[in-house]
């Protein structure tokens, strides 16, 4: 869940709770006019909505600290089953993504997102 829909360029307001807060949007004030900027979780919030159906359940879920790579996966109720992967780093990592006993490299760009259905 993204509690925070707009912040500003330096992660704000804190009203208390999290230290490393995220937006979905933010609006760069430091600029004239202001910039609105689409974050990583603006494209992770659209994969979600386009590909996780009503109905569906968390069936895994991980951050990995070190490479910033986060994934969730998702049963949808017909069966099918998605997995979104987020770069939230400043570098490119490479990781790998098994089903079924078959296994594909995959290459994340920095503050990408990819779905696999």
């Amino acid at each position: 869940m993204l509690w925070n829909l707009v912040l500003d360029q330096l992660h704000g307001p804190h009203l208390g709770g999290c230290k490393d807060c995220r937006g979905v949007v933010t609006i760069d004030d430091s600029t004239s006019p202001a910039a609105f900027v689409p974050t990583v979780n603006f494209t992770a919030l659209a994969h979600v909505s386009k590909f996780v159906r009503p109905g569906a359940y968390r069936i895994a879920s991980s951050t990995e600290e070190e490479s910033r790579i986060e994934h969730v996966a998702f049963r949808n109720a017909d069966g099918s089953m998605v997995l979104l992967v987020l770069n939230s780093g400043a570098a490119p990592v490479q990781f790998n993504v098994e089903r079924k006993g078959e296994f594909a490299a995959y290459t994340l760009d920095a503050g990408a997102v990819a779905t696999f259905f």
